[in-house]
């Protein structure tokens, strides 16, 4: 009887570790880059707007972070992904490399799209990190797109230095965090993009008086896109609930929009002292859904 017990407790403990070790796969793969979401729209200040992005998101971004396989992986210095070749995804700045590794990381900022997106033309560039007198200072990349961003017929000019490269998990464990994009606005141009560094990107009024940068901090990543005529900005954002445990998981996850608007003191002013504003026009949230694993690779 006891030989009996015993051996029973073997299957048994075998049993249920095979089916942690399911849940717990089954757990990774639910929250993978190739996760499924679907889009409803909560608040609203402009209906057209935010009905028509609701749709939008619903469409074509059901699976918002996808990435496809690392580039490392794939044979041949010029895979395809969405269609496009790899080296191609990006327009480059003058002089700019191809470099398979820095697209990797940055392509979250561009894919995936729709029209909407499309219109916001993003460059490649390069600005040098570190600061004079560093020897270890690299160059680093960024993304530029030149738009009107607050409708004041100026053309300015976004620049992305830093890029969320997949979905944060584990709040508050350092080898889950997906980064998150940073996003200034640098009113009236003033910026010399072949020579860019860091005393350039954050003192932007030693290179001219006209140029004031603004940070946009909406949400772990930031993306414009172009509709009717305004610019807009949509950020990804988490919501951790409080808990006194750590979450694997953020307790919801929105796709909203902003306005970015500028108002100049008086008629008179320079651009410099402008006050921005950014203003939430639609919140909407995103609800994940496990794909089978039968679909996965």
């Amino acid at each position: 009887m006891n030989l009996l017990h015993f051996v029973i407790g073997i299957l048994f403990a075998t049993s249920t570790a095979q089916a942690t070790t399911t849940l717990q796969t089954n757990e990774t793969l639910r929250h993978a880059e190739n996760e499924m979401y679907s889009y409803k729209l909560i608040t609203s200040k402009n209906a057209v707007l935010c009905k028509h992005m609701t749709a939008v998101y619903n469409e074509r971004f059901r699976h918002p972070l996808e990435r496809g396989n690392k580039p490392y992986s794939l044979s041949g210095t010029t895979p395809m992904l969405f269609g496009v070749r790899y080296d191609n995804m990006f327009e480059r700045l003058a002089g700019v490399a191809y470099d398979k590794g820095i697209t990797w990381d940055i392509l979250l900022s561009k894919y995936p799209s729709s029209p909407e997106y499309d219109a916001i033309r993003w460059r490649e560039g390069r600005y040098l990190g570190g600061f004079p007198g560093d020897e270890s200072r690299q160059y680093r990349p960024f993304l530029v797109a030149e738009i009107d961003i607050d409708k004041d017929e100026q053309v300015d000019e976004l620049i992305k230095t830093n890029f969320m490269t997949r979905k944060t998990l584990s709040e508050g464990v350092g080898s889950s965090y997906g980064g998150e994009d940073s996003l200034t606005i640098f009113y009236s141009g003033g910026l010399d993009l072949n020579r860019l560094d860091l005393d350039a990107l954050f003192s932007p009024n030693t290179n001219t008086t006209k140029s004031r940068a603004y940070d946009l901090q909406l949400g772990q990543q930031m993306r414009p896109f172009l509709y009717r005529g305004t610019v807009y900005i949509a950020a990804y954002e988490q919501s951790w609930a409080p808990s006194k445990r750590v979450s694997r998981f953020p307790s919801a996850e929105f796709m909203n929009i902003y306005r970015v608007t500028r108002q100049l003191k008086d008629a008179s002013s320079d651009a410099a002292t402008g006050v921005t504003s950014v203003d939430e026009i639609c919140q909407i949230q995103m609800h994940s859904h496990p794909i089978p694993t039968r679909y996965l690779p």
